[in-house]
């Protein structure tokens, strides 16, 4: 994803900066909000699968607020 994002607050530019000498990047994902119909991006909070017998995948949670400085990102 690209550097300029609209999250509310420039922490993700600054860590996948941070990162990007590890080979490693924070997840973005467009979401669409249900109750408004628009379109907005989040971050992505990992998660993985419990009992890999299973063939149903992990869920995605996304952030609602910034894991870095705690600022609320902005509704669409």
């Amino acid at each position: 994803m690209s550097g300029d994002v609209a999250l509310g607050c420039d922490c993700f530019t600054k860590v996948n900066r941070l990162l990007r000498e590890h080979n490693t990047a924070v997840d973005l994902c467009d979401t669409i909000n249900m109750k408004t119909g628009n379109f907005e991006r989040r971050m992505v909070v990992p998660t993985k699968r419990i009992d890999t017998k299973k063939r149903k995948g992990p869920m995605r949670v996304f952030a609602t607020y910034c894991p870095m400085c705690g600022d609320k990102y902005p509704s669409g």
